[in-house]
């Protein structure tokens, strides 16, 4: 999950680089009318955003929300590579 996290993080960072204030966790949970909480947990990795808040924070970040790493293609992979991670771990000295 790292992946996305560091990406939201990283994305918000620099755009409040370019406008100060305008991107801070407070004022993108502001755009998206969630709590500031929210947002600092979605950029450590202890929530992800649902599927309509990952829309709405790819259009305030400007990018897609596959670029974000929150596609339902995403979340496969990403599925698929806990669940092989799990197997692995469960059964080390299997296949």
């Amino acid at each position: 999950m790292r992946v996305v996290e560091n990406r939201i993080r990283a994305l918000r960072e620099e755009l409040n680089r370019r406008v100060p204030g305008e991107y801070s966790q407070a004022a993108v949970a502001r755009r998206l009318d969630v709590a500031a909480n929210t947002v600092r947990a979605w950029e450590l990795g202890r929530s992800r955003p649902r599927k309509a808040a990952a829309k709405r924070l790819a259009r305030v970040l400007g990018v897609g929300v596959e670029e974000l790493g929150l596609d339902d293609a995403s979340h496969a992979r990403e599925a698929d590579s806990v669940t092989d991670a799990s197997s692995i771990a469960t059964h080390p000295n299997q296949g």
